[in-house]
Order: structure tokens, then sequence, then C-alpha cells
């Protein structure tokens, strides 16, 4: 009797624990980033988890018929990420999920259903990962430039009128390493620290201005 080949993970293990943010995506325009699923085809037995590319709510086909099993995620850290999928508990439900898996030809469309044994394994796995909402360690927290840097002054920051191109890209580099060790992502930090910087030089040529009329 042949065995069932054990789950493959389709993702860039190696390539999510390096990149903290590697599942955030933000399109221009979009309240909300796109959405990060755990994908699963039980009949190839193959896992990954990867961000939504379309936008809106519509649903891929092989969803729809069930010959693909998504499950919604929060916006998990790349590491975390990782880890999930490494997981024994999670490979261990996939398995089930999949050993109960029948795909079926209607005549026009596969459509893939689950006998009772994968039925109370896909319920096991979606309590499984509805859990990850109560571990605030592994899910990515996302801030704008402007707002993470918004408390700090100038003074805090080290930038004035003079402060170079090169001194706010070390900037920039080095808060954003502060940042991703709070498992924090922070957008458009060099703009928010340029716009800054230019602050500081209106400030500076105003100031200038108003002398230069003083002395008049």
């Amino acid at each position: 009797m042949s065995h069932p080949k054990p789950i493959t993970i389709l993702a860039d293990l190696d390539n999510l624990e390096s990149n903290l943010a590697e599942l955030h995506c933000h399109y221009d325009g979009q309240t909300d980033p796109q959405p990060v699923y755990l994908d699963f085809d039980p009949a190839e037995r193959q896992v990954t988890i990867d961000r939504a590319y379309g936008i809106g709510p519509s649903v891929p086909y092989p969803v729809f018929h069930g010959t693909l099993r998504r499950y919604l995620l929060p916006l998990l850290t790349g590491p975390a990420a990782a880890e999930l999928l490494r997981d024994p508990n999670l490979l261990e439900l996939l398995e089930r999920i999949a050993d109960g898996y029948t795909a079926t030809w209607t005549g026009s469309d596969w459509t893939g259903s689950l006998d009772d044994q994968a039925e109370e394994a896909e319920t096991e796995l979606e309590r499984f990962l509805e859990a990850l909402h109560d571990r605030p360690e592994l899910i990515l927290e996302v801030w704008d430039g402007g707002d993470w840097i918004g408390r700090s002054s100038d003074a805090e920051l080290g930038i004035h009128a003079g402060t170079t191109d090169q001194q706010l890209e070390e900037l920039a580099e080095q808060l954003e390493g502060e940042a991703e060790a709070a498992r924090v992502y922070v957008t458009d930090l060099l703009d928010a620290l340029t716009a800054r910087r230019q602050a500081a030089r209106d400030a500076q040529a105003e100031a200038a201005e108003h002398e230069a009329w003083a002395a008049e």
C-alpha cells in the first residue's frame, strides 16, 4: 500500500525569514493592505502563504469550486509566516484534509469536496488560524513614516536645515532597523524625514527674511 506524499511547502521560507514585511502590500488609493491567505491544494498536497494581488472581493476560480482551499490570515511578519508553515500541527491538519479530499468532474468544471473527517480537520484548522489574531508577537505592525517620527523633535532626530541627503538616508536606515526590532514596518520614512528637513529650511528662510526686514 502506497503512502500519500507529504505536504510540500511552496513558499520561499528563507525569503520569509529574512524579510519582516514580505507579506505587506498596500496599493495606492486602498484603505487597507492586501489580505494575506494560506492557500492549500489538497490534490497536490501543496501549501503556501501569500498576499492577494487583485483588488476587491473577487474569488479565484479554484477557490470558488473548492479545488483550492483558502484561509484568511492576519498580516503576519515574514518570520512568523515561515514558522507557521513549518508548524507540525498545521501540517498534520492539512494532511487530514488532503486525505479526505475528492475532486469531481461535473462536465464543465472540477469541484472539490471533503469527507466528514476532512471537514472536521478543516474546522480545526480554521480555529487554529483564527487564534493567530490573539498573538501580537506574530503580527506585523505598520506605521506611516510621518506618524512614526511625529512625536520626535528635529533635535531628537538630528535634523536641521543643513542635513544632507546622505545623512537623511542613513537616519532612515537606522530608524527602520529600530522599528523592525519591534516588528514594526514604517512606510515612506525617508519622505517623512525629507519633509521635516524642508520644514526646517523653510523656517530658517522665514527667520532670515524677518531679520532682514527688521534691519531695514
